[in-house]
């Protein structure tokens, strides 16, 4: 019973397979549903965290790296000694049943790495709550912008000979040109809705209502250098980078030194039971120590680019978002005063001072000054967006 002991309690510290088989219609049809009715901002944000498959994907990819990383393996050899004797050897590395040496360098590195992993979570979490701000605001602008009133009919004026009889085949045409910019607005209005429900990790199909605020949002101020340090989680992922970097050239340190193995040994001679000390030596391992500094420098340096890529980006993303403000203001202006231009060419015409050709002219410019106000509005969103999160925006729990 003693004898089986260790090998039961072996057994018992081992993992069974299970099996996990992927089945697409389930991915569909078993998707979960997120909360109904509308849905305000925040709880959006932590529902994706707690089901977009990307994030869960991340956090068991952090959950596979593991931090407890065990001793060199003991090796039992068995045979005959000189005398004919049966004999076990156990071959043990000392420094590592000790946690030193590279068994210590093992352990950081891999706790470097589980950071890295977490971070590449992070940074993509802050990625969601970003985009799935976007698609708030995407739905705020489209839902609330104006469509253009241009119903004109132009039957009367063609009876009365104030209009040609083909004025009613441009008016048709016209016509056609604002059902194509309502049914673009339509269409902006569902793919937008489609990329939420994939952030959310929720099933296309699924219902679910945006509840966006009621005025642009979010603010961004200046871009401040040491907040952006603080607060960038693709510069602390990049950190992270180099932290593994770090201890991987540490390990490559730690390989350089000879390793002690004793091997204790049972055979028919009791004196020599604490058998043969050894010490192995890592020819060729400083090279590979070489190579590691080498790979940690580079990552240090591609970690500084990262830094002024990241002030870079945050200062001209503010310039961006100002320009794309200064390009919707323009754009509605110039709605409006299409809309105007309308009205007149229209009020001319009933008085008989007009033409039909002007009304149809300001009712072409009006829906092409719509179609330009609505690609002004959702680059602004997008330039707006893009500035805030360059900034640091938004900051996770």
């Amino acid at each position: 019973m003693t004898r089986t002991l260790p090998l039961l309690l072996l057994l018992g510290a081992c993992v069974s397979y299970k099996a996990a088989p992927v089945d697409m219609e389930a991915t569909v049809l078993e998707a979960p549903e997120p909360p109904e009715g509308s849905v305000p901002y925040e709880q959006a944000v932590e529902w994706a965290i707690l089901h977009n498959p990307d994030l869960l994907a991340l956090r068991k990819r952090a959950a596979a790296v593991n931090v407890s990383v065990p001793p060199e393996p003991p090796e039992l050899e068995a045979g005959i000694d000189s005398d004919q004797n049966p004999e076990l050897i156990l071959v043990l590395d000392v420094f590592s049943l000790l946690g030193m040496g590279r068994r210590g360098a093992d352990k950081a590195l891999a706790r470097a790495r589980r950071s890295e992993a977490w971070m590449a979570h992070h940074e993509r979490a802050r990625e969601i709550a970003g985009e799935i701000a976007e698609a708030y605001e995407i739905e705020r602008v489209l839902a609330s912008l104006p469509m253009p009133e241009a119903a004109f009919d132009p039957a009367p004026y063609v009876r009365a000979g104030f209009a040609p009889a083909s004025a009613e085949d441009v008016m048709r045409a016209t016509a056609e040109s604002l059902r194509a910019e309502r049914q673009r607005r339509e269409a902006e209005r569902a793919a937008n809705r489609l990329r939420l429900l994939r952030l959310l990790g929720a099933s296309p199909l699924a219902a679910v209502e945006i509840a966006p605020f009621g005025s642009p949002w979010p603010e961004f101020p200046a871009p401040d250098w040491r907040v952006i340090l603080k607060t960038r989680a693709d510069l602390q992922r990049q950190l992270a980078s180099y932290e593994v970097a770090e201890q991987e050239f540490r390990r490559a340190v730690a390989e350089q030194y000879p390793a002690l193995v004793v091997s204790p040994s049972v055979g028919g001679d009791p004196v020599d039971f604490f058998g043969a000390v050894a010490i192995t030596l890592p020819f060729g391992a400083s090279k590979e120590a070489r190579a590691a500094e080498a790979a940690r420098d580079a990552a240090r340096l591609e970690m500084e680019g990262a830094i002024l890529d990241g002030l870079r980006d945050a200062e001209a993303a503010r310039h961006e978002a100002a320009a794309a403000e200064a390009e919707l203001s323009a754009a509605t202006m110039r709605r409006a005063a299409q809309q105007e231009i309308l009205r007149t060419a229209r009020a001319e015409l009933e008085g008989r001072e007009g033409s039909f050709l002007d009304v149809i002219f300001s009712i072409e410019g009006l829906i092409d000054a719509a179609a330009a106000e609505r690609e002004a509005a959702l680059g602004e969103v997008r330039a707006r967006l893009a500035a805030a999160r360059a900034a640091g925006w938004p900051v996770l729990p």
